[in-house]
């Protein structure tokens, strides 16, 4: 059995109204057993620093739209308990507010305990240059690039403020590591622009998957880049490559928003971690990493 280690709720208020024990169902019909890895809650500071106007979120209308907030983090871990799933977190690296950030890690472990469920890994992930959702579109992954002086200098950031969250010790692993090729559509003028700094671009990749190697951190190869414009999984032939050489360790996700994406193209995925020598896969409980063959 193959582990979906990046499932979202309903909860999250930017995915599809299913109930959790129906997104375990349809893992199961597919032979494949889900861990959620739901948006947790942004530190209450990043709000505060948001009104002051030093960030590009004047309210915390964009963070409570794309993950959990005070008014449903009860009825998130009761659904949870009720379902009797593998329960993770996706957290976004917020450079500035690590210190809340670790509280509001702390306070999920704690509101874990008291409905009965472990937690069984904290995934990191990047959205958020300078409060600004980098992902959100095409038109705001340009706005950004322009807005860092370009690709180069982007990524460079992006990969640095990953490492950090790597050695941090917070997390179990690092979700969709090469989400900005998201984008990056064959042929176009992006593709372009981004080619033009593609070597700077693999260093700081090969140099973040060492980071999280010796921080025995994993990462995780991430299918739903299928279905954006770049028609490619998260973690690209030259990761995959680098990640079997030096032994790390990996995990699959599908990062589903409805019920139909969960365990999304794992066939394939599973086909091409094989071709590139991958035969080992892991998931996680009570933080801890378990390795399964493929």
């Amino acid at each position: 059995m193959v582990f979906d280690c990046h499932v979202h709720t309903r909860h999250s208020g930017h995915s599809e109204e299913c109930k959790i024990f129906e997104l375990k169902e349809e893992a199961l019909r597919k032979g494949i057993e889900i861990s959620i890895r739901e948006h947790a809650p942004f530190p209450p500071e990043f709000f505060d620093f948001s009104r002051k106007g030093s960030y590009h979120y004047t309210d915390g209308l964009y963070a409570n739209m794309v993950a959990l907030n005070r008014r449903n983090v009860r009825a998130f871990f009761e659904e949870v308990e009720e379902a009797g799933v593998s329960l993770g977190f996706e957290v976004d690296i917020l450079p500035g507010f690590e210190e809340g950030t670790e509280r509001v890690i702390e306070k999920l472990q704690k509101y874990a305990g008291w409905h009965g469920v472990k937690i069984d890994a904290f995934n990191c992930s990047h959205h958020l240059y300078k409060g600004y959702s980098w992902d959100a579109s095409r038109e705001a992954f340009l706005g950004v690039l322009n807005y860092a002086g370009g690709f180069r200098n982007f990524s460079s950031s992006y990969f640095s403020s990953i490492r950090a969250a790597v050695k941090s010790g917070l997390y179990d692993a690092v979700s969709h590591i090469e989400l900005p090729m998201k984008f990056i559509e064959a042929g176009s003028e992006l593709e372009n622009i981004v080619e033009k700094s593609k070597a700077a671009y693999y260093s700081k990749l090969a140099e973040t998957l060492l980071c999280a190697k010796s921080h025995n951190v994993a990462v995780e190869y991430n299918t739903s880049g299928i279905d954006r414009a770049c028609r490619k999984p998260f973690l690209s032939g030259y990761a995959l490559h680098f990640a079997y050489h030096m032994d790390a360790p990996l995990l699959i996700g599908s990062d589903a928003h409805k019920l139909k994406d969960v365990g999304r193209y794992f066939d394939f995925g599973v086909r091409q971690l094989k071709e590139y020598g991958i035969h080992k896969l892991h998931y996680f409980k009570e933080r801890k990493m378990v390795s399964y063959n493929i």
